[in-house]
C-alpha cells in the first residue's frame, strides 16, 4: 500500500555550469603571464605597436595559447 499523503517528488534543478569563452591570448614563454603591447602611434594606415612585453621578463616573443575566460554572464 502506497502513502498517498506525501507530496509528489520534484527533481532538484541541476547546478548551472559557469560560462566560458575560449580566446587565443599572447603569453610570456617563461612565466605564462599575459604579454602586452603599447600603442606607439595612430596613423591614417592604422595603429603602430611597440614590442611585446611581459611585466616580469621585459621584451618577449609571445606564445599564443587558447584559454577559457569567464564571460561573467549569469543569464
Amino acid at each position: 500500500m502506497s502513502d498517498t499523503t506525501s507530496e509528489p517528488w520534484v527533481p532538484e534543478p541541476a547546478p548551472r555550469a559557469p560560462r566560458f569563452e575560449e580566446r587565443e591570448l599572447p603569453l610570456c614563454p617563461a612565466c605564462k603571464g599575459l604579454a602586452r603591447r603599447d600603442i606607439l602611434a595612430l596613423t591614417n594606415e592604422g595603429q603602430q605597436f611597440g614590442p611585446w612585453r611581459c611585466d616580469l621578463h621585459g621584451e618577449v616573443t609571445p606564445v599564443w595559447e587558447y584559454l577559457e575566460i569567464p564571460t561573467g554572464d549569469d543569464a
